[in-house]
């Protein structure tokens, strides 16, 4: 995600390495240390927290139990879509 922003020139950032994400998350206090040089998976709310820090993205996560679920709750992903304008991820459980 940072190097679609940084690409598109909507920000001017070098895009971090695997181990100073780690590093960021521990210091962001949402990873324990022992996460920096281990092969830990990375989740996406912990992606959303470093898009958060190295860009100032407000971003919103949604999760839906099923694609019914989340039909009946499309105006939720619109409004973010035109108020905020950021990506969405959209997870279907």
């Amino acid at each position: 995600m940072l190097s679609y922003y940084s690409l598109n020139g909507f920000a001017n950032i070098e895009i971090p390495r695997l181990l100073k994400i780690q590093e960021l998350l521990v210091n962001l206090g949402i990873s324990p240390s022992s996460t920096v040089e281990s092969n830990k998976a990375i989740s996406l709310t912990d992606i959303s927290m470093c898009l958060g820090y190295y860009i100032d993205l407000e971003q919103e996560i949604f999760c839906f139990k099923n694609l019914q679920e989340f039909v009946q709750n499309i105006n939720l992903v619109a409004h973010h879509l035109i108020n905020l304008g950021s990506p969405i991820l959209v997870g279907i459980i």
